[in-house]
């Protein structure tokens, strides 16, 4: 499935590849905002609701610090709606990463061997085709999502280019599809594909639930390392709010690189910024680390958008 035509990137997105995030408060939006767990995020007030475990989620009299999603249209400029529509140049990957290490909704994420528009080395990058929500959210959501997606990985310094390539498993998608064909056609030629891509820095660490000194623990050391890597993820999430005004709206085990040092969890990154808010220059550490904690960290699954 082909999420963008060349024509349609060209047309619709410009023919700039400026990449602008501005800093300063953006207005409340009127809507409420959904939480990783179905929760909603009201600006007056959060009720307690009982979650897996039977422990229940606070309340909170004021979110109204929240502001809008990253991908809200109010967010996002012509320059943010311009970020796929040049090829990227001077680009070689290495191989794709296990599907352990991919999120639910991005298509694929390849080491770099080499990108000319880097001046570090280019194994510290991570290139990863972006998710097509089509289906679920129609042309314009889906592309407002990736487009607010790049956006937030530029206000955190994650981000170093966005533009669009070849898809890379433009080889692997033919092979598939001679299998479904009479072996009389030797070869099926599928149309190229432009893919919408971001290079973006690697995080140090490891999926907590996929490292084996978790998968050798006992389900007691087990708990208690979930329990303390989401306390530091929050602590994460709240740090990137008050220094940087944006919050991290998908904190679960899959978003965050652990380093361990024996079943002590040492620091953790965030990962997937693909569901990201706005937060006001006034909110306190204590505040986002409290409903992050209390709201989003209950969820040890993937969001749906």
């Amino acid at each position: 499935m082909r999420f963008f035509s060349t024509s349609y990137l060209i047309f619709s997105l410009g023919l700039s590849s400026t990449i602008s995030v501005h800093a300063a408060p953006y207005p409340t939006p009127t809507r409420n905002l959904e939480t990783t767990n179905g929760h909603t995020l009201s600006s007056r007030r959060i009720s307690k609701t009982s979650t897996k475990s039977g422990s229940s989620v606070g309340v909170f009299e004021d979110t109204s610090w929240l502001l809008s999603h990253f991908s809200d249209e109010e967010m996002l400029t012509r320059e943010d709606k311009q970020v796929f529509s040049s090829e990227l140049k001077g680009l070689t990957l290495g191989s794709p990463l296990s599907h352990a290490d991919n999120g639910a909704y991005n298509r694929g994420i390849w080491s770099v061997k080499a990108y000319e528009g880097y001046e570090g080395k280019a194994s510290d990058l991570l290139l990863k085709v972006m998710p097509d929500h089509t289906l679920r959210k129609g042309r314009d959501k889906s592309n407002n999502l990736i487009f607010g997606e790049v956006k937030a990985l530029k206000q955190v310094g994650d981000l170093v280019a966005a533009g669009v390539i070849n898809d890379p498993d433009q080889n692997a998608r033919e092979k598939s599809t001679e299998k479904d064909h009479p072996p009389a056609q030797k070869k099926v030629k599928l149309e190229p594909s432009m893919l919408p891509v971001v290079i973006i820095k690697k995080k140090p660490g490891e999926n907590l639930e996929h490292s084996a000194v978790y998968k050798g623990a006992n389900e007691a050391e087990k708990e208690t390392m979930k329990v303390e890597v989401k306390k530091m993820m929050c602590d994460e999430a709240a740090r990137i709010a008050v220094e940087k005004h944006i919050l991290h709206g998908d904190v679960h085990l899959g978003n965050g690189l652990v380093t361990l040092k024996g079943k002590t969890p040492l620091s953790v990154y965030l990962i997937d910024w693909g569901r990201a808010y706005a937060v006001s220059h006034d909110v306190t550490r204590s505040t986002v680390h409290e409903y992050c904690l209390e709201v989003l960290a209950h969820s040890s699954t993937e969001s749906d958008l």
